[in-house]
């Protein structure tokens, strides 16, 4: 009997699993449907998906808009890269203005106070001279001498002659008296009458005397009257006597050259170049001579230093 028991014990168990198999088949296909409901949703869902889907394509294209954006930011950068150079253009623009600035030096080199003119430094000599300052004059001279001055040249050589650099003096004589001045003119004339620096030579010292003293040189003048007064220059009686001569002793005369008012005196006391006698102006002379000496009236045989040297008189 227990063992029929447990065969229907087993029967039961395995009817009531078979049960419970079968139920739980049969609910699963409850269940399973739920996955489609779901997987049914999931394509309500995958759908919109697409929907944003193609949006990418809508800014697929909006990138090409923005894309070409980037051609036209790059053309500006080639106008940015020219400027490069441009620059570098400059470079050397500004390199070029150091010469300019290089070039200015010489240019404030030159603006620099210009050396002083021919005359200037004549005029200095002279102030120079008055003040004793004989180096300074000296030197003065020889640079304005040298610039072609002829007064200047006829001091140098002034100086020059006292100095007995004769054939220097010669040189700046014969410059200046050939470019008219007076004062080198008469000093030409006395290096041809003396022989000094330039062989003797009476007829040039007459030339050039002559030439200073028609320019109102004073020493000239009177020289020409020493000339003609003593004769020592080749000149006869009858050349001494010449109506030119008066010319010069006129012109010294008014000098107040002692000498040219006494022989002025006496050609009109005796006579004299051509002169008809007139006592009364001989007188008039004499007594102006005699004023100009402060002392006796002298004879008409008193003559200068110069005088009585170029007359041989001791």
């Amino acid at each position: 009997m227990s063992i029929r028991l447990n065969k229907l014990l087993l029967l039961f168990y395995l009817t009531s699993l078979s049960t419970l198999t079968s139920a739980e088949q049969l609910a699963a296909p409850e269940q399973a449907p739920v996955i489609p409901e779901q997987a049914l949703a999931a394509p309500e869902q995958a759908p919109a998906a697409p929907e944003q889907a193609p949006a990418a394509p809508e800014q697929a294209l909006a990138a090409p808009e923005q894309a070409p954006a980037a051609p036209e930011q790059a053309p500006a950068a080639p106008e940015q890269a020219p400027a490069a150079p441009e620059q570098v253009l400059t470079a050397p623009e500004q390199v070029l203005t150091a010469p300019e600035q290089v070039l200015t030096a010489p240019e404030q080199v030159l603006t620099a106070p210009p050396l002083p003119s021919a005359e200037e430094n004549y005029i200095a000599a002279v102030k120079a001279q008055n003040e004793a300052d004989l180096m300074t004059a000296m030197n003065l001279f020889q640079r304005a001498a040298d610039a072609g001055h002829a007064a200047a040249q006829a001091s140098y050589a002034a100086i020059l002659q006292r100095g007995q650099a004769l054939e220097e003096a010669f040189k700046y004589y014969e410059r200046s008296a050939i470019q008219g001045d007076k004062d080198g003119q008469y000093g030409l004339g006395t290096l041809y009458f003396a022989g000094e620096g330039v062989p003797q030579n009476f007829t040039e010292a007459h030339k050039w005397f002559s030439q200073a003293a028609m320019q109102g040189h004073i020493f000239a003048a009177n020289f020409m009257v020493d000339i003609y007064l003593s004769g020592r220059m080749g000149l006869s009686t009858t050349e001494q006597q010449n109506p030119a001569a008066l010319r010069w002793i006129k012109q010294a005369a008014g000098n107040n050259y002692l000498p040219a008012l006494d022989a002025l005196a006496d050609a009109h006391r005796f006579g004299q170049f051509g002169m008809p006698v007139d006592t009364d102006q001989a007188n008039e002379i004499a007594a102006r001579a005699v004023k100009i000496r402060g002392n006796a009236l002298p004879s008409a045989k008193k003559r200068s230093a110069l005088y009585r040297f170029l007359k041989g008189d001791d």
